[in-house]
């Protein structure tokens, strides 16, 4: 994925590893390096450039929240946002009446000096 630490993102520790969402399965994060994150691809059937991969958000049935980003890497869920730089592109997703807002940042784009 073309997102990494630069970007604010981070994989988690080996006892509580990150994931991503894919086709509505969660798929494991295999390593994140400055511009790149890896993900293991061998769950998910026919995959093409360009498919939308959720970090943070819903995809189907399955969720990652903010506290669950945080527990990857035990920090408040306050950090896990500010963490996020301005090369990731973020889309609001309105929910109904009650229930909280979600992000998806489902690709990265560099930042632009308008």
């Amino acid at each position: 994925l073309p997102m990494g630490l630069i970007d604010g993102y981070f994989a988690g520790s080996t006892g509580n590893p990150a994931v991503v969402l894919m086709r509505g399965r969660r798929v494991p994060v295999m390593g994140v390096n400055l511009e790149h994150t890896t993900i293991n691809l061998s769950g998910v059937d026919y995959v093409e450039v360009g498919d939308e991969v959720t970090v943070l958000g819903q995809d189907g049935n399955e969720q990652i929240t903010v506290a669950e980003m945080a527990g990857w890497r035990s920090v408040s869920p306050v950090n896990v946002l500010m963490s996020f730089t301005g090369r990731i592109q973020r889309r609001w997703i309105p929910q109904p009446p009650g229930t909280p807002d979600q992000i998806s940042s489902h690709h990265v784009e560099p930042a632009r000096a308008d």
